[in-house]
């Protein structure tokens, strides 16, 4: 077998505090609760300071998985309305009359995780089911509006008395990288318009969140599927023009470093310059006008 094969993992971005150690105590005052609060995650704890005599629907618990902490997520009931414990990445803001608005969802980040695993207990009410969600998106230039590339998500209805990993794939609908990384768990998984569906008294733990990488695979061979050329190249490649659609092209370099490439259209092929881009053994993906195509580039100087 001729030509050479690598594998390797991108490098692996993780969550801050994903294993829920680190929290933040705020005390009550008059008849409103203290709560904890994780660090970097958001909860609706807030809401605590607005309206009082309300349990914090998100708890710091010490029945943990590991180390000595985890996340207790209690559905319970403000204003006579379900409100789901919830931990998630973004911001959040009470709107007393529409909740689900104040929630800003979404962290920076640029990576492209395989899938996720975290480690739960459920203790539902009345048929409530959790779910275990991460979605990762893109800001269109185009649009101004942000898109979904990909995810996956974990929804139970199952007792569950003892910690159990559950480890989700994220599929992807697009050969972009993220901007921006969503994670939401809930206690409760229904929502009917804004308004969310459960059962009060339904208890989530969670514990020890991890973004799983795949090893990616950049294959040397003589026969080479992917058609552009030159190849090895050094300032410029070009595309047929009738085997792609003009999208960007994406290079990932061995060390999970990844490059998206603009195209213009010269003559009948596609023109990218690739004179800043280090020299090196590159996987890379586009589209062409009826597939996905993978292949290698070798970039020398």
């Amino acid at each position: 077998m001729s030509g050479w094969l690598w594998l390797f993992t991108a490098a692996a971005q993780q969550i801050p505090n994903s294993d829920f150690e680190e929290w933040t105590y705020h005390e009550g005052r008059f008849l409103n609760r203290s709560y904890h609060q994780p660090a970097y995650w958001t909860t609706g704890n807030s809401a605590l300071e607005t309206i009082p005599g309300i349990e914090p629907p998100t708890r710091k618990s010490a029945d943990a998985h590991s180390g000595n902490a985890a996340v207790l997520l209690v559905t319970t009931k403000v204003l006579g309305q379900v409100a789901p414990g919830n931990i998630f990445l973004g911001s959040f803001k009470l709107n007393i009359t529409r909740p689900v608005s104040g929630i800003k969802l979404g962290k920076p980040f640029a990576d492209k995780p395989g899938g996720f695993s975290i480690w739960y207990k459920y203790h539902p009410e009345s048929g409530d089911s959790c779910i275990l969600s991460v979605y990762l998106c893109r800001r269109n230039k185009i649009t101004k509006k942000r898109e979904v590339l990909g995810g996956g998500k974990f929804v139970s209805a199952t007792k569950q008395d003892e910690y159990v990993k559950a480890t989700i794939n994220i599929t992807y609908d697009s050969i972009y990288t993220p901007d921006s990384i969503i994670a939401v768990f809930c206690s409760s998984a229904g929502y009917k318009g804004e308004q969310a569906v459960g059962s009060e008294g339904s208890m989530l733990w969670i514990d020890d969140f991890e973004l799983h990488y795949e090893p990616l695979t950049i294959l040397k061979d003589d026969n080479p599927s992917l058609e552009l050329y030159p190849n090895p190249a050094s300032e410029y490649i070009y595309i047929p023009k009738e085997l792609h659609n003009g999208s960007p092209v994406e290079l990932t370099a061995i060390n999970g470093q990844r490059f998206m490439l603009s195209l213009t259209h010269t003559n009948n092929n596609w023109k990218s310059d690739i004179s800043g881009i280090p020299p090196g053994y590159y996987q890379v993906i586009f589209n062409t006008q009826r597939q996905r195509k993978v292949g290698r580039l070798c970039i020398t100087r």
